[in-house]
């Protein structure tokens, strides 16, 4: 450990960390210590931008009540970083909040996220040519909050380009405005864009002088994109019925996968917020377990339900949660919309009348 010396809130005291890297995230532990009894708060980790946005986040409720001021505890992390972080250095910063607790965050250390040189995961491979040094090689769109439209950009570097403005377009209306950051050869940089719904036809123009322009295709109708942590993307229900006794969902891999995951659909009645089932598994019934999942894998990954249907009236949620199989600790959604919704990604929903 790395020793440190942070007291947050006059709550806790850290007085240690140790950081790895494993894939596209990171394994923070970090030892602390109480400085009061029988105190109950949340530890808060966030990897913050030259921005000042937050792009990586996990909050951890912690207690001391078995623990006596001096006595030292050690607690796990898991940090990824969101689609569409630039290269360059991020602040790591801590805090805690609580009930009766002030606030207090404050940076432990700085972590770099260097070039990406990975393909991500798209449902729509392509390769248009938009500067000399520059190709967009996919597309996505996410349609999981009805009404708000978000769309990816996979871009590639076939030769080191300095950083490129460019405008998504739709008739003469600038919709969104971007940038590609400075990259290497062979180097692949995700856009994220939040686009107005009923735009149609887009296109991408390069600034003012917009001598190059290519077309987005747009978007089909549920379209789905949801990545989570450690490269899976949920790509949403591949089938759907008037009853959700059986739902297959379908998932795909940016890369190897490494750890062995768990993938837990709920289903909860909307008014009550109780859940009324849950079904947790491997993928594909056991069969294709995500230790097995490599660079473009798409898996289907079939959840069945056994609950009285006609004991039940009213509109059901469909929920999806992924966590580690052996740590049980959840992977992080790398959707900031939705981690601000729910802790959980939406899977659909099912008006039941009897």
């Amino acid at each position: 450990f790395e020793p440190t010396e942070l007291v947050l809130g006059g709550t806790v005291r850290l007085v240690g960390y140790r950081i790895e890297q494993h894939g596209s995230g990171y394994d923070l532990s970090i030892a602390w210590s109480p400085t009061q009894d029988d105190a109950h708060f949340t530890l808060s980790c966030h990897l913050i931008g030259f921005d000042g946005a937050s792009y990586g986040q996990h909050d951890r409720i912690l207690d001391s009540v078995n623990l006596n001021p001096g006595d030292i505890q050690i607690t796990r992390f898991r940090l990824e970083m969101r689609p569409g972080a630039l290269p360059g250095l991020y602040s790591l910063q801590v805090g805690v909040y609580g009930e009766g607790i002030t606030p207090d965050r404050q940076q432990m250390l700085t972590v770099e996220k260097g070039l990406q040189f990975t393909a991500p995961f798209t449902q729509r491979k392509m390769n248009k040519r938009f500067t000399k040094e520059i190709s967009l090689i996919g597309v996505d769109w996410d349609q999981s909050i009805p009404g708000r439209l978000r769309l990816y950009l996979h871009w590639f570097a076939r030769k080191s380009s300095s950083s490129l403005q460019f405008d998504i377009v739709s008739g003469n209306t600038v919709v969104a405005s971007s940038q590609i950051p400075a990259l290497e050869a062979s180097a692949y940089q995700t856009t994220v864009h939040n686009i107005p719904p009923g735009q149609t036809k887009l296109r991408i123009e390069r600034g003012i002088d917009r001598p190059t322009r290519v077309s987005i295709p747009d978007s089909h109708i549920n379209e789905r994109y949801v990545p989570f942590g450690d490269g899976i993307v949920f790509l949403g229900p591949a089938s759907t019925s008037r009853y959700p006794n059986e739902i297959v969902l379908e998932f795909a891999a940016s890369h190897t996968v490494l750890r062995d995951y768990v993938t837990s659909a709920w289903l909860i009645d909307e008014d009550s917020q109780i859940k009324l089932a849950q079904n947790d598994g491997i993928p594909a019934l056991g069969s294709i377990p995500t230790l097995k999942w490599i660079a473009g894998s798409r898996v289907q990954d079939p959840k069945y339900f056994d609950f009285p249907l006609e004991q039940v009236s009213g509109k059901i949620t469909g929920a999806l949660v992924i966590y580690d199989a052996f740590t049980q600790e959840t992977l992080p959604m790398l959707d900031e919309r939705l981690a601000e919704q729910a802790p959980w990604a939406p899977i659909g929903e099912w008006e039941i009348s009897n």
